[in-house]
Parts: C-alpha cells; structure tokens; sequence
C-alpha cells in the first residue's frame, strides 16, 4: 500500500468542475419556452456553455424531455413531463 486510505475519486487536475447558476437555468428555461423545436447542441452554441452542461440544466435540472425527433435535422421538441 503507498499510505492511501481513501478509496473514493480524488479530483484530478484538469477535471472539469459543472457549475450551474441560477441565472443559466432560467436563460436555458427562457430559451426552451420561446423555441420548442430546439436542439441541446443549440443551447449550448447560445449560451457558450458545453453540451454536457446544457444537457444537465435541461434534463436533470428542468427537466424537460424530448417527445418526438425528426431525424432530418435532430431536432427535439422539449416537454415537461
């Protein structure tokens, strides 16, 4: 053993951190409510935050679930459920 007794993840440098503030949720809920039709790519591009990011506040945070999806152009339409 080298003397650790901690067997949880230690954070690593260059990790990326998520931090979600409230004014980026209710941006991405103002987003969602005037444009249904929206893509989690196009959020992000919007609010220059990354993809895994957008995805976090629209569907762990929001909520909101996509319903149906054309696969022309992979666009969702975001409900709550």
């Amino acid at each position: 053993m080298n003397g650790i007794s901690s067997v949880t993840d230690s954070p690593r440098p260059g990790q990326a951190h998520r931090v979600v503030t409230s004014e980026a949720i209710a941006a991405v809920e103002a987003i969602v409510k005037e444009k249904r039709l929206v893509t989690v790519n196009e959020i992000a591009a919007h609010m220059d935050m990354s993809h895994g990011s957008a995805h976090h506040i629209v569907h762990d945070v929001l909520q909101f679930h996509k319903v149906s999806a054309t696969p022309a152009d992979c666009r969702i339409e975001i409900t709550t459920c």
